[in-house]
């Protein structure tokens, strides 16, 4: 029994594998598009913590 588990979570862990670097290159492309019209002076923003750069925007 205990070595039916064994094959059984190495065969799951193969196909995660398989599925994680199948699906790999799709996230690589990222699209974006706003409405330029739109005034973003108005809008707000939050942090859950302080944030410190080096560069202030």
């Amino acid at each position: 029994m205990k070595e039916t588990h064994e094959v059984q979570r190495k065969v799951l862990a193969s196909v995660g594998t398989v599925l994680q670097a199948a699906t790999a290159p799709f996230s690589q492309q990222v699209k974006t598009d706003y409405d330029r019209g739109t005034d973003l002076s108005r809008q707000r923003t939050y942090s859950w913590e302080k944030v410190q750069t080096q560069d202030q925007l």
